[in-house]
């Protein structure tokens, strides 16, 4: 699980700023004025994320996409710094890497195991120049072989090398970090998850409670396959996959024999389309079902930005299914950001405040304990 996250120099970010999970609950809010830089928080996991999942295989540079503190006289010039702590098998590991313009310029990763009493590293980067621990990664790496570039993570370079640790912590950011940024809140990426795991029976029943926690009155969830044009069937199919939680395992969302899936909702046994005929609410959290519910199966962390195009009041009873044990078994968390997230707030909840002025950089303060 992320235990905590710091960025520095980035966007609005100026001065390090840390948002830590607590264990304590299952929900953080992340509230702020329209345009406090809310958004920036989760820009930033997004970008870490894309540079660990995919800078070794990029051709475009990092200054696509890095963007540092502007408005004090020299800093643009300095590097951007991140930093990640998360637990997975029992060790604790940090991880963290600056970088500018030019391309990465450190990177470290260390970890500790609960009988050890200091941490120890498993690789050092500064620029070119690396070292690995090759007892940990258990496999010896050529030097000719890694030809590291300065625009490309350590980490991720060794993961397209099929070096297995460092396969391991590539899998495991990409299945407990979850986000959705508020520019793609309706993608139909979103849309094309939630329809494969509703073919799937592990997650059916989950995803009709999730529904109902819309609208009570859907009785029934399910899929048709309609030829295009055509009117709903009379009888519609679901739930006929394996019980894999691995995404190239389920249902592809694809048109067969001309046919094409169709969300189906259900009042007292007559279907409706879910896409056209369904509450606009239904349909924004059908999007946001897939995430919501594979963060609970993976115990990841969920991060939803622009949260308020969902009432508040639907809000809180997601935040007490997440809350519940009996949904949550494996330690997922949930983050919603929005600028009007403080009526959601309860003793479930950590509560978290952007702020910034004109005058001072942004900063992101922990709230829970006042």
């Amino acid at each position: 699980m992320l235990k905590q996250f710091t960025v520095a120099n980035f966007l609005s970010f100026y001065t390090p700023q840390t948002f830590r999970v607590n264990p304590k609950y299952a929900v953080s809010l992340v509230q702020g004025d329209i345009a406090s830089g809310k958004s920036n928080f989760v820009q930033a996991l997004q970008f870490v994320y894309i540079l660990i999942q995919q800078s070794a295989k990029r051709t475009s540079t990092l200054a696509e996409g890095w963007y540092p503190f502007r408005f004090v006289h020299g800093q643009h010039a300095k590097p951007t710094y991140f930093e990640l702590q998360f637990v997975h098998e029992n060790i604790d590991y940090r991880y963290y890497f600056t970088l500018d313009a030019q391309g990465i310029q450190e990177e470290y990763l260390y970890y500790s195991s609960p009988s050890d009493e200091e941490e120890q590293y498993l690789f050092k980067r500064e620029q070119a120049h690396w070292k690995v621990s090759n007892s940990y990664f258990n496999t010896k790496i050529n030097k000719q072989e890694l030809a590291l570039e300065q625009q490309a993570l350590l980490l991720s370079t060794l993961a397209q090398l099929q070096v297995p640790l460092a396969v391991e912590l590539q899998n495991y950011f990409a299945h407990k970090l979850l986000l959705i940024p508020n520019q793609i809140a309706t993608n139909e990426l979103d849309w094309d998850l939630s329809m494969r795991l509703l073919q799937t029976p592990r997650y059916y029943y989950s995803m009709l409670q999730l529904l109902q926690l819309a609208d009570p009155a859907i009785s029934d969830l399910a899929i048709a396959w309609v030829s295009k044009g055509e009117n709903l069937p009379s009888a519609t199919t679901a739930n006929t996959s394996d019980n894999s939680i691995n995404l190239n395992a389920l249902p592809v969302h694809k048109n067969i024999n001309n046919n094409e899936p169709i969300p189906i909702i259900k009042y007292a046994d007559i279907p409706f389309n879910l896409s056209t005929q369904a509450a606009k609410t239904v349909q924004q959290l059908f999007s946001y079902a897939g995430l919501l519910l594979l963060a609970l199966e993976q115990g990841g962390l969920l991060v939803i930005d622009d949260a308020h195009v969902l009432p508040n009041n639907l809000w809180k009873k997601v935040v007490k299914y997440y809350a519940n044990l009996t949904h949550n078994r494996h330690g997922a968390h949930l983050v919603l950001v929005g600028h009007n997230t403080a009526s959601i707030c309860s003793s479930l909840t950590q509560q978290w405040s952007v702020t910034k002025s004109t005058t001072m950089p942004q900063t992101l303060l922990q709230i829970t304990s006042i």
